[in-house]
């Protein structure tokens, strides 16, 4: 192995990549496919050596390369790799790994182990962090490295998860938890009690804002043309503002075009009236 802060080629042998292993200590899950994938590319001779590192940080720990080191296990061919060292840990989140780039979730796996459903939980951050900051209706990208921030910021999102799994056939997950993170902050029980009954559906009375959600929602999974999930979220905010006052509706649309188009609705934070508690 080189000294720390440098880099050379090396040849990885199993043996060598087995003990390289011993130190994978900071990674994602591991694609079985793609190990199989770059495994049959050893062994038919196809792999070719194009300068991508196996690196290792400061404390010795694998940071990337784990795809290739147990395709080299599984083929038994030895290849030519260039090994770096010397890394600082917080560099994980800007690095690409061989199977795909690697996404906010799957830095959040890394340096979160135990956070349930981390691919929700990294795509509810950034929805939650756009309307936070006012972007509901923008594309904004957001970094790896910004996804741990914002996970440091909303630290509970991963306790909306649970929500997001009982209105899957209906909301996508990430939403579902966005807005059940977000509404919680204003009235948790209310907050659970507004996404069971979108849920079950069961005794809704008619008028009522969640029954309105709830039809809106299941036409939009049984049609061809999906609503975004812009829209979706401005539905499901004048629904909860609406059942929170204890108003009844006819109607529940958000108007985006045309001469009078709204701006995206707000969480009303307190109501004096039915529901009442802020």
């Amino acid at each position: 192995m080189t000294r720390c802060g440098s880099g050379q080629f090396q040849l990885i042998t199993p043996s060598v990549a087995s003990d390289m292993l011993d130190r994978n200590n900071r990674n994602r899950p591991v694609s079985k496919p793609h190990v199989a994938f770059l495994a049959n590319e050893m062994k038919t001779g196809r792999w070719e050596t194009n300068g991508d590192a196996i690196r290792f940080d400061t404390d010795d720990n694998l940071l990337d390369g784990q795809h290739r080191l147990l395709a080299v296990i599984d083929s038994g061919v030895a290849i030519r790799q260039l090994v770096v060292t010397g890394i600082s840990p917080s560099a994980f989140a800007t690095i690409d790994g061989g199977a795909r780039l690697r996404r906010g979730a799957d830095v959040l796996a890394i340096a979160c182990p135990g956070t349930p459903n981390v691919t929700t939980v990294a795509a509810a951050l950034a929805l939650i962090d756009k309307y936070m900051t006012g972007r509901m209706e923008q594309s904004v990208r957001y970094t790896n490295r910004d996804i741990l921030n914002l996970h440091a910021k909303y630290p509970d999102v991963a306790s909306s998860v649970v929500h997001s799994s009982a209105l899957r056939r209906i909301m996508s997950a990430s939403l579902s938890c966005a807005l059940n993170y977000l509404f919680s902050q204003t009235n948790e029980p209310d907050a659970a009690d507004f996404f069971a009954a979108l849920a079950d559906g069961s005794d809704l009375y008619p008028g009522n804002p969640i029954l309105l959600l709830r039809e809106r929602l299941i036409a939009n999974k049984l049609g061809k043309a999906k609503l975004p999930t812009t829209y979706v979220a401005a539905l499901t905010i004048k629904a909860w503002n609406a059942w929170r006052k204890g108003a009844s509706m006819k109607t529940l649309k958000y108007t985006t075009g045309g001469q009078s188009p709204e701006a995206f609705p707000l969480i009303d934070n307190c109501y004096p009236g039915i529901r009442g508690q802020c």
